[in-house]
């Protein structure tokens, strides 16, 4: 088995690695269509690529989004923060099939924290998740998310606001250390 290494997608073959993957994942598995470029608001991503460590093989992505001043996408997920406030949101969180069960998506959102949030001092990130298996979700326990009780509609369906206070890092980063032991 493959070490699964994840990394900033900085060159344009890493980002055009990610839209392949999000195409192949939202569009082609969930019958989802993403827009081809991302709105002005959401300039302020940061991607990352999973890819294993034998090959290079391109496997999985997740983007980070400041939505700090996006009072109304804040609101439509029932979100409310105080002006000043950091935000920033996890999203496009996409793992290819053959990959999936083998903890990606923790490897990509700790990577995520560590690259992009913690550095930039943000004091909350968040995300949504199906409505149904929110309730049995990893990320709560794992990383202390918090869910929300109302359900909302989405892109991507029904789904259920998952918020993180980052005053945890230091939790989050001993799970990263854990994380990094099992590698």
């Amino acid at each position: 088995m493959s070490t699964i290494i994840v990394k900033p997608a900085l060159s344009d073959s890493c980002k055009q690695a990610v839209a392949a993957i999000e195409r192949q994942v939202f569009n082609d598995e969930l019958g989802v269509v993403l827009s081809n470029g991302r709105p002005p608001a959401e300039a302020a991503t940061f991607q990352l690529l999973a890819v294993t460590s034998r090959h290079s093989t391109p496997i999985g992505t997740l983007s980070v989004v400041d939505t700090t001043d996006n009072y109304a996408l804040h609101r439509q997920f029932g979100l409310m923060f105080d002006r000043g406030t950091r935000v920033a949101r996890l999203t496009r969180l996409a793992v290819l099939k053959p990959y999936r069960g083998q903890g990606i998506p923790l490897k990509l959102m700790l990577e995520a924290y560590r690259l992009f949030v913690w550095p930039r001092q943000y004091d909350f990130t968040w995300l949504t998740f199906d409505a149904e298996k929110a309730k049995s979700c990893s990320y709560c326990t794992l990383l202390d998310y918090q869910m929300s009780s109302r359900v909302f509609a989405a892109e991507y369906g029904r789904v259920r606001a998952l918020l993180r206070r980052e005053a945890v890092q230091a939790a989050t980063e001993e799970a990263y250390a854990a994380v990094c032991e099992i590698r």
